[in-house]
């Protein structure tokens, strides 16, 4: 970004083509952002996919149905005016104007039903000796037919 002018209450366009592998068919494929300040919409092929309003929170989205054999233009457009700008003062503590995609974006495909997040926590003790390990699943169905799905977690230490 730096070294580049960010206009006030303009997008600033980002745009590429990319061909989807042909081994990911029948999966979904997603759109993930690591970041992008501070007002991003996303256009597949010419059509609103998602947008997103943050700072340096990551988003993400299902495209498939957004996608086309052989290329795909993907589209992003960025503008640094929004809520999350005026509460982050981002600008501010970057002593320069912030707009644009800030981290990697990256196309990934995912089975139809797929674990889509998990939080592990380590609740110590008082004195720091023994934990409780608390871990939260998210399991995700983006078929259109109910199906069975099973987790399986091994804890390999005795510790």
């Amino acid at each position: 970004m730096q070294g580049y002018t960010v206009i006030q209450s303009k997008r600033a366009a980002y745009q590429t083509r990319f061909t989807v592998p042909a081994e990911w068919s029948g999966k979904r494929i997603m759109l993930r952002f690591d970041a992008a300040y501070s007002d991003a919409v996303v256009w597949i092929n010419g059509k609103k996919a998602m947008s997103h309003i943050g700072g340096f929170n990551a988003f993400e989205g299902d495209i498939t149905d957004f996608l086309k054999n052989g290329q795909n233009l993907l589209t992003v457009g960025v503008m640094k005016e929004s809520l999350a700008d005026t509460l982050s003062c981002g600008s501010q503590y970057a002593a320069h104007p912030l707009g644009g995609i800030l981290r990697k974006v990256t196309l990934f495909a995912v089975p139809l039903i797929h674990l889509s997040d998990i939080v592990i926590t380590t609740d110590l003790d008082d004195n720091y000796k023994n934990a409780k390990l608390g871990i939260g699943l998210d399991l995700s169905n983006m078929g259109m037919v109910p199906d069975d799905a099973e987790i399986r977690i091994d804890l390999l230490s005795p510790e």
